[in-house]
């Protein structure tokens, strides 16, 4: 496909999130506090409409042109995924922001106070038959998740 089809393709998908943007205007970052860092971003602590905490994961987008779009296609698809989820073990995506150039993306969830597991399993020191129940839970929660969706 090229470009101006993919740049369709996605504005399409985009339309059926337009629910889901946040204007960025909305968010304070608070910068002393950053969450996470990954591959693909750094999650930070931020305020939503100046009352609401909640987790911003600023996507690093290359910034070629051809590639950006492509970036910005594989996230639409994403969030259309993520905002049909619906289970108690799957943070609610509160929405995201996607530049008009797609070279700045936000996705937003709730702020989880108590972290991500890798930190609840070190403060709750798990053994590892605990951590290997969890595993298997999780697995098998991924696995049905995945045939439903």
């Amino acid at each position: 496909m090229d470009w101006e089809t993919n740049n369709e393709a996605l504005q399409l998908t985009l339309d059926e999130l337009g629910h889901l943007l946040i204007d960025p205007s909305r968010l304070t970052i608070l910068n002393d506090f950053e969450l996470g860092i990954g591959g693909y971003g750094d999650v930070c602590l931020a305020t939503l409409d100046e009352s609401s905490k909640v987790a911003v994961k600023q996507l690093r987008i290359i910034q070629a042109k051809g590639t950006r779009l492509r970036v910005a296609m594989r996230l639409a698809r994403e969030m259309k995924i993520w905002a049909r989820a619906k289970h108690p073990n799957v943070l609610r995506l509160v929405g995201y922001y996607l530049s008009e150039n797609y070279a700045c993306a936000q996705l937003i969830s709730p702020y989880m106070a108590h972290g991500n597991v890798t930190e609840y399993m070190k403060r709750a020191q798990a053994d590892m038959g605990t951590r290997l129940d969890f595993v298997s839970v999780l697995k098998a929660r991924l696995l049905e998740y995945h045939l439903n969706v």
